[in-house]
């Protein structure tokens, strides 16, 4: 996109959801383009109902999040990165 004078900010962004069966399902029914993750669409890409596209020069930064269980056994590995 840089060699072409664009950034993410010239994004034309109108749907922003949490739910990636919502993104999917958005694509899938011709409402655009999004950012996934190549995991979350590996059957599609099987099936053929769906393709990348490739963009050089782009960075995308998210936030990654560790979660874990509420009140449950944790293993001792666990317990360690948990403190």
């Amino acid at each position: 996109m840089s060699p072409h004078g664009k950034g993410l900010d010239n994004l034309n962004v109108i749907f922003n959801a949490d739910s990636l069966s919502a993104v999917k399902s958005s694509v899938l029914n011709g409402y655009g383009m999004a950012f996934v993750p190549y995991e979350s669409i590996k059957h599609e890409l099987y099936e053929k109902s769906i393709k990348l596209v490739d963009i050089n020069d782009v960075d995308l930064d998210y936030d990654i999040y560790m979660v874990s269980i509420i009140n449950a056994f944790l293993t001792n590995t666990s317990c360690q990165i948990h403190q």
